[in-house]
């Protein structure tokens, strides 16, 4: 399993190559960056306290 740095730099990479590679295309880049904010609060919220 990813440790949540891993998790949270992945996502991180994922967001940035989207807006790199779709910017021109507002509603395909909106629905890939929010799919990623998800998976980043997701590892955030579920993650116990003392591995953050």
């Amino acid at each position: 399993m990813a440790s949540v740095l891993q998790q949270m730099e992945s996502a991180d990479g994922a967001a940035c190559q989207n807006i790199a590679s779709h910017g021109d295309d507002r509603g395909f880049l909106s629905q890939n960056l929010l799919a990623q904010l998800r998976n980043l609060l997701e590892t955030v919220v579920v993650t116990p306290r003392g591995q953050r």
